[in-house]
């Protein structure tokens, strides 16, 4: 499609719907801030995703209801349980932290990058968003943004929730929740299974690239009295996916198995005293992960990663004038972050990659908000990073927002720095791939500008939004090739620069239909060798989304819509080092609910309804025309 048709479909969807996923504005956000805050205190881009819009849409996995969040962009590298990225506004995977019920989940062993390949959408009740540098709240992975996911949470008394559903690709997945709520006491065990004969990866040959992946989520919380509240959550996925070997960056037919372990667990203690005037919080979280892979060309890896966190946080809510409407709060932490690493693996002549390695980071964070003249919120947060492998950071964050007394428009303005620090892989290398690690690389940092405005629309009936950032990325780590054949990293001098705008509209055009658009401008580049500016790879320009939900027969039957379209991108043949480009795509999903009873309810996916074509990246085939039925019952 030309560059004019995508946007007269884009607006004709804007005149009629409203932005990606995102419900109207909830009044909290648990990411903008170490606090909750009203969202509209924010001065940043943020998109949620509620608990019905996920019930809505039946997907299997997470990264499904991720496809329309206006900035983002999804990549999947094969078959289920392949390599599936999510990039912000046009940076690297490894530049948004992903975390899952206070768990910060970047895996130190993955590139410090989340693989959304094994999160299942099932048990997630809500979803929220970040865009832009957020390393002073969150540290080094938050260098873009931040995807904060929030598994469920008990209503009053019990409940039992089993489903099953079959599917293309022979798929089978069932789930078990069990939920027991009370005032002071909240638990709910979750329980999923999948497995699925897959498809060929490669676009030679015929082979299945299956899948199978098991997760059991553990959650509770308890209120001691009303000053205390502790609570602990833990979760364990085992998953095991066939995939097609790449020895040139390309796969081809083959076999090629890779076995991933991932246990999470948290705990956390609460404390709040003189009218919650002063509020404590002690955390410890546990990452592990293991990556055991094997295929015919390069025998067997095995990586492990451990990350242990230990944090104190003390918020004090400062008294309020009572000459001028005033409401200040300051927020003070301190955090101490360690990260193993190991990995064993076939030696190759002047490298071994058999290795291990551990790096120590501590950290100071102060955050200063303050609500005055009822109209106006200014935050400002500060982090100092001390580690033990680099030189130590600074990062900052300031914003300001004003909200007009009788229109109701929020204008903001936000400035912010980030920063990255380089990951194992990059710093000591991996094999079997006789990539050569370089321990003199500098952190990668940032600095963005962010301008945004939001309204309300026919008599509140629609909300609309837009953003226009501008970021700059410093010391970008680059991939070159050597002449022995190995390649390594080194930091780009010159500057690469993510600019861009998204706008959304959402809104209830009857009582039993809303509907949503966004839309996406990205303009990502970087230095080549020669120092000229060209597009990054696998960042599209032009993004665009709708999304509508219909619900009839009294309620009990739900109708779900989503149109996905990413435009043309850039990227590289690796087994030539040429770049090409892929064509844009657009995909069509449809969901359907049938609640048969307060016990029975009937649901049903379409993928990719009109069957289209496109790669994700070069060389990696991606999911055809392919649908599930199941069943849910509650007790």
């Amino acid at each position: 499609m030309s560059y004019l048709r995508n946007l007269g479909l884009f607006t004709a969807l804007l005149c009629y719907c409203s932005t990606s996923l995102a419900e109207p504005l909830p009044p909290i956000s648990i990411t903008a801030s170490r606090i909750a805050v009203p969202i509209n205190e924010v001065a940043g881009a943020i998109t949620v995703i509620s608990k019905q819009q996920i019930e809505n849409q039946n997907a299997v996995y997470a990264s499904d209801l991720l496809q329309t969040v206006p900035g983002l962009n999804v990549s999947t590298q094969g078959s289920a349980g392949s390599m599936t990225q999510i990039r912000v506004r046009g940076a690297e995977a490894n530049h948004i932290l992903v975390i899952i019920d206070g768990i910060e989940v970047n895996d130190p062993a993955n590139s410090s990058e989340f693989n959304f390949a094994h999160l299942l959408a099932d048990n997630i009740e809500r979803i929220e968003i970040l865009r832009g540098p957020q390393s002073a709240l969150w540290g080094s992975d938050a260098l873009a943004g931040v995807i904060n996911i929030t598994t469920s949470r008990a209503d009053s008394g019990t409940e039992f929730i089993a489903s099953s559903s079959y599917g293309s690709e022979n798929t089978y997945h069932g789930a078990l929740k069990y939920l027991l709520g009370t005032e002071t006491f909240n638990l709910v065990l979750n329980g999923n299974f999948i497995d699925s004969d897959g498809f060929n990866t490669a676009t030679t040959g015929n082979e299945q690239d299956g899948y199978d992946n098991s997760t059991l989520n553990l959650k509770s919380t308890y209120q001691i009295n009303d000053a205390i509240n502790v609570g602990m959550n833990s979760r364990y996925t085992n998953a095991s996916n066939e995939f097609d070997p790449a020895p040139l960056g390309v796969p081809v037919d083959g076999f090629g198995k890779n076995d991933v372990e991932q246990i999470y667990a948290r705990g956390f203690f609460e404390l709040k005293l003189f009218n919650d005037d002063w509020v404590q919080l002690i955390e410890a979280s546990i990452l592990n992960t293991s990556n055991d892979s094997t295929d015919g060309i390069f025998g067997r890896s095995q990586s492990e990663s451990t990350k242990e966190k230990f944090s104190y946080q003390s918020t004090f809510t400062l008294p309020e004038l009572e000459s001028v409407p005033l409401k200040q709060s300051l927020t003070f932490a301190l955090e101490r972050e360690q990260e193993r690493f190991s990995q064993q693996g076939a030696s190759f002549p002047g490298f071994d990659p058999n290795q291990h390695q551990k790096i120590t980071n501590y950290s100071r964070i102060a955050e200063y908000r303050i609500k005055f003249l009822k109209q106006w919120a200014l935050s400002a947060s500060f982090r100092h990073d001390d580690n033990d492998e680099f030189s130590n950071q600074n990062t900052y964050q300031i914003g300001i927002n004003y909200v007009h007394p009788s229109t109701h428009t929020k204008t903001y303005v936000t400035h912010s720095t980030g920063a990255k620090n380089p990951t194992f892989t990059e710093l000591f290398g991996f094999a079997p791939n006789n990539f050569a690690g370089n321990q003199n690389l500098n952190t990668e940092t940032s600095e963005a500008w962010e301008i945004g405005l939001s309204q309300d629309l026919f008599d509140n009936r629609f909300h609309f939004q837009a953003a226009l950032f501008w970021e700059d990325l410093i010391d970008e780590i680059q991939t070159i090739f050597l002449p022995t054949f190995q390649s390594t990293v080194i930091n780009n001098e010159s500057r690469s620069e993510r600019n861009g705008l998204e706008l959304s509209v959402q809104g209830q055009l009857k009582n039993n239909l809303t509907a949503s658009a966004a839309y996406t401008y990205l303009d990502a580049s970087e230095p080549d060798a020669s120092g000229n500016s060209r597009t990054e790879i696998r960042r599209p320009i032009h993004q665009w989304s709708g999304h509508a939900n219909y619900s009839f027969l009294a309620d009990k039957a739900n109708l779900n819509v989503s149109i996905n379209h990413i435009g043309d991108r850039r990227d590289i043949d690796f087994s030539t080092g040429n770049r090409l480009t892929l064509d844009d795509y657009t995909l069509v999903n449809i969901a359907m609910n049938y609640q048969y009873n307060d016990t029975l309810k009937m649901f049903a996916r379409i993928n990719n309804l009109l069957d289209e074509e496109y790669q994700d990246a070069f060389g990696f085939e991606t999911r055809e025309f392919s649908g599930l039925i199941g069943l849910e019952i509650k007790l």
